[in-house]
């Protein structure tokens, strides 16, 4: 199967690969899923090839990149997996504070890099999540309040349609498309490299996560209904001096 393809940069992975039970995993452990065949990307054209190979073969195709979704949908049982964590160059134009992004990239590689400069894409709140599927999903992090998600900052995008054509979208160029990638998923083509907007945030930020021992759940969230209960009888009270 797939010896009909000259082989590319990148590798295809069969059933038989000692590499395919460990390349079809996800970060959900409880994901037990077996693709017809594995496409690890390197480049643009080895993205192409496995999308000819899937349309010539009239299978699915399903994306990984950092394969973080909880419900494993970046693999299905007997599709083409078009596997792109090995493509995570990233460029930074100071000039433009634009950042240009292969798909496979994860958050922290972004941020070590932009972070030289005193820049940041606004990003999730965990280090390990892939670029593609949080761009593509909205994506929520710590810079939200002021930039707003993940995919208001994409200004351009390099995708593979399921045609197997090569497009550069932005808000010029397929306008229709553009919109449509911008929080609403991944099923509208396989994107190989995104160009983000960039924001000074300067070179050293303090963050604090205050996480909770499990065994304090109870306390917690009885201190938190309290809470809640004493805003809404103060809330109850201002409105009824205003009538």
């Amino acid at each position: 199967m797939g010896q009909d393809i000259e082989q590319k940069s990148g590798r295809k992975i069969e059933c038989d690969h000692p590499l395919y039970h460990l390349k079809r995993k996800v970060w959900n452990s409880h994901v037990d899923r077996y693709p017809a065949i594995i496409f690890e990307c390197q480049h643009v054209q080895d993205v192409l090839d496995a999308v000819h190979y899937a349309n010539e073969h009239g299978l699915k195709v399903s994306v990984r990149g950092g394969g973080f979704h909880p419900a494993g949908r970046t693999v299905k049982d007997n599709a083409v997996l078009i596997d792109v964590s090995q493509m995570n160059e990233i460029q930074v134009d100071e000039i433009s504070k634009i950042a240009i992004i292969e798909a496979g990239a994860i958050t922290r590689e972004v941020d070590k890099i932009t972070q030289e400069y005193g820049l940041a894409v606004p990003l999730a709140m965990n280090s390990q999540i892939g670029i593609s599927g949080l761009a593509l999903g909205g994506g929520i992090g710590h810079l939200r309040g002021k930039y707003g998600l993940t995919s208001d900052n994409i200004v351009g995008v390099h995708l593979v349609t399921g045609e197997g054509q090569l497009l550069y979208v932005n808000k010029f160029e397929h306008p229709a498309l553009f919109w449509a990638i911008r929080g609403a998923g991944a099923n509208f083509g396989v994107v190989t490299k995104f160009e983000f907007q960039l924001h000074p945030v300067g070179q050293y930020i303090l963050g604090i996560d205050v996480v909770y021992d499990y065994k304090d759940c109870k306390q917690i969230l009885e201190k938190a209904k309290a809470i809640a209960s004493r805003r809404l009888r103060i809330s109850h009270l201002i409105l009824s001096s205003q009538n």
